[in-house]
């Protein structure tokens, strides 16, 4: 993390704070995707015009409406005991560095703010085609990174 000023950077208490409420909201997302509550978490929980950034042949997903509907509908369509173990999970806050120094962002592609990631693995039997790839009705492994900046739109009940 880059040294970050005081007049443009939460207080560390603040920080701590946002970033334990991020990694709390997350968390209880990804219990609930894929899964059968999944259309619902992504209502409660993701902006609608939220983008997903994934792999070739799916590439850009610009909503998440999209991102159930083509990427993991078909996903549990495919592996339909599918399970989700995630072996890293945590947060923290993104500051570019001034001009000249490295990890120096430009504005125009700038993502500063509080970010989480989680990294692990899908586990389920290949059932059913996917991405163009028949179904081998073998046990499979595919494994996931995953970034978000927080921009959550959390309803607190």
């Amino acid at each position: 993390m880059s040294q970050m000023s005081s007049t443009s950077s939460p207080s560390a208490t603040l920080l701590a704070e946002q970033l334990a409420q991020c990694k709390s909201d997350v968390w209880r997302f990804i219990q609930q995707s894929p899964g059968n509550q999944m259309r619902d978490a992504f209502e409660i929980m993701v902006k609608p015009d939220a983008s997903w950034h994934v792999f070739h042949p799916i590439n850009e997903l610009k909503s998440a409406q999209e991102a159930v509907d083509h990427f993991y509908e078909p996903l549990l369509s495919a592996f339909p005991d599918m399970q989700r173990n995630t072996d890293l999970f945590f947060a923290g806050y993104w500051q570019s560095p001034p001009e000249g120094e490295i990890g120096f962002s430009p504005p125009h592609v700038r993502n500063e703010g509080l970010w989480v990631t989680c990294m692990g693995h899908y586990v389920g039997t290949f059932r059913n085609p996917w991405l163009g790839i028949p179904a081998t009705g073998e046990p499979a492994v595919l494994r996931f990174g995953e970034s978000s900046r927080r921009s959550w739109r959390v309803h607190r009940r």
